[in-house]
C-alpha cells in the first residue's frame, strides 16, 4: 500500500476505519504519513484505531491536508502538543480537526485553544467524549469571546463556526452542571457570530457581547474578570464616546442606553476639558454683556431722542398757552375800555337833554 500511496500524487482522500482497532497502530500511522510526504492530500481520516502518537505530522509536508479526523485514538495532551504546532503554522491548510474520545485533557484543551488566537484557518473543531472539564471549555470561550476589553474581543479568534465540546443532546447532560451547558451555548452563539458577521465579526462581537451589561457581566463571571460597566470606557477616545453609547441604544435598547450612562457619568465628565469650558462659558457671558451693553446705549439713545421731543413738544404748548392768556387779557382790557367809552357816551347825551 506504501507503493501505491508513494505513487498517487493526486490522491485527495483517504480513510481508515477499521473493526479491528489493533490491527492499525502508531507504527502504521507512521508508514503511512511518511508515504505522503509532499503529496497533495486533502482529507486524512484515522477513526478507533490505535494511534498513540501522531508527531510524523510535524516531520512530513503535507501542503494541502484540511480535514484531520483522530476520533477515537488516545493521543492526549502530546498529541495537542503536534496539532498546536501544525496550527501555528503560516502556511497551514487545516480547516476541520475531529478530536472526540482522544484522552484530551484541560491543559491539551488549552494547549490547543491558545494556537487558534492567530490562526485564521480552522473553522471545525470537534473535541467531545474528552476529560474536558469547564476550565478547558472556558479556554474556548476566551478564545472566541475575551471579555477582558474591547480590544481582545475584537482581536478574537473570528474564524471558527464550529467548536463542541459536549454532546448537548446525548443524556450525559443530566450530569453536568449548568455553567457547562451555559459555556457551550455562548461558544456556539460566538461561533454563529463568527458566520453571519461577514462584514466586521469584531465590531459584532463587540456590540453583542460588550455593550450588553448582561452579556457582558455573565461572560466577566464565567471568565474570571471583575465585573464593571464603567470601565469599558477606560481606553476609548473621547471622541468616539457618543457613538458607542449611540451602538449601545440602537442595538440593545432605551434601558441598556440608560444603564451605559448611569455607570458612566463619572468617566464622561472626567473627559470633559473644564479650563476650556469654563474659559468658553466666559466668552459667552461677556458677548452677553456686550450685547446688553449695546441695547442699553441704543435704549438711552432713543430715550434722549424721545425726552427732547417731548420737552420740545411742551415748551411749544407752554408757548401757546401763554399767548392764549395774554389774548384773553387783551380782550378782557378791550371789552372794559368799552363798557366805560358807552358809560361816558350815555352820561353825555343825558346831559344834552337835561340842558334842553
Amino acid at each position: 500500500m506504501i507503493q501505491f500511496l508513494q505513487n498517487s500524487p493526486l490522491l485527495k482522500s483517504l480513510w481508515f476505519n477499521l473493526p479491528d482497532t489493533q490491527s492499525f497502530n502508531t507504527k502504521c500511522f507512521d508508514l503511512i504519513i511518511r508515504s505522503l510526504n509532499g503529496i497533495s492530500i486533502e482529507n486524512l481520516c484515522f477513526v478507533r484505531c490505535s494511534i498513540t502518537d501522531i508527531s510524523a505530522l510535524e516531520s512530513c509536508n503535507l501542503p494541502n491536508l484540511g480535514i484531520l479526523n483522530l476520533i477515537g485514538n488516545k493521543i492526549g495532551r502530546d498529541g495537542c502538543l503536534v496539532l498546536s504546532n501544525l496550527l501555528r503554522q503560516e502556511d497551514t491548510a487545516l480547516t476541520h480537526l475531529y478530536l472526540q474520545n482522544t484522552g484530551i485533557d484541560d491543559e491539551g484543551a488549552k494547549t490547543i485553544a491558545n494556537s487558534l488566537q492567530e490562526n485564521t484557518q480552522l473553522e471545525g473543531l470537534t473535541l467531545e467524549d474528552n476529560d474536558i472539564t469547564e476550565e478547558g471549555r472556558r479556554a474556548f470561550l476566551k478564545l472566541l469571546v475575551d471579555i477582558s476589553s474591547m480590544e481582545s474581543i475584537y482581536t478574537s479568534n473570528h474564524t471558527l463556526d464550529t467548536c463542541r465540546l459536549i454532546y448537548e443532546d446525548d443524556g450525559e447532560d443530566e450530569d453536568m452542571n449548568e455553567d457547562t451547558n451555559e459555556i457551550q451555548s455562548l461558544i456556539n452563539s460566538a461561533c454563529t457570530a463568527n458566520i453571519n458577521s461577514t462584514g466586521n465579526p469584531g465590531r459584532a462581537k463587540v456590540i453583542k457581547y460588550q455593550l450588553n451589561s448582561q452579556k457582558r457581566k455573565e461572560l466577566c463571571q464565567l471568565q474570571g474578570i471583575e465585573y464593571s460597566y464603567s470601565n469599558i470606557f477606560a481606553d476609548i477616545e473621547p471622541v468616539l464616546l457618543p457613538r458607542i453609547l449611540a451602538l449601545i441604544g440602537s442595538s440593545h435598547g432605551q434601558s441598556e442606553l440608560y444603564t451605559a450612562l448611569v455607570h458612566t457619568a463619572p468617566e464622561l465628565l472626567s473627559y470633559i476639558d473644564k479650563k476650556a469650558m469654563l474659559n468658553d462659558t466666559l466668552a459667552k457671558n461677556t458677548a452677553h454683556a456686550n450685547a446688553l451693553n449695546e441695547e442699553k446705549a441704543a435704549f438711552l439713545a432713543k430715550y434722549e431722542r424721545e425726552m427732547a421731543c417731548l420737552t420740545a413738544h411742551n415748551t411749544d404748548i407752554h408757548r401757546r398757552l401763554e399767548l392764549v392768556e395774554l389774548g384773553d387779557t387783551k380782550q378782557q382790557l378791550g371789552n372794559k375800555e368799552d363798557t366805560k367809552q358807552d358809560e361816558r357816551d350815555t352820561g353825555v347825551r343825558s346831559n344834552k337833554r337835561q340842558r334842553s
